[in-house]
């Protein structure tokens, strides 16, 4: 991967959290990501995908951000 693949990876935001909220850990570790990788990506989609009592809330994140304004706001 070179660095213009990162950047267009990390373009694509909340878009790449609902790729990985269709694999698993185990997955994500196949694919090459590191175990602590897999795990920060399962937790964010757990916030952006998840069941949660405000999905009003959660439907107006997941069209807002950006996978950078969601890592650089933990």
């Amino acid at each position: 991967m070179n660095l213009q693949t990162y950047f267009q990876a990390r373009a694509l935001g909340v878009e790449l959290l609902a790729e990985a909220a269709a694999l698993s850990k185990s997955d994500m570790v196949s694919m090459g990501a590191a175990p602590d990788d897999a795990d920060f990506l399962l937790t964010l989609t757990a916030v952006y995908y998840g069941k949660t009592p405000f999905s009003r809330k959660q439907a107006r994140a997941v069209a807002g951000d950006t996978i950078s304004e969601i890592c650089y706001n933990l």
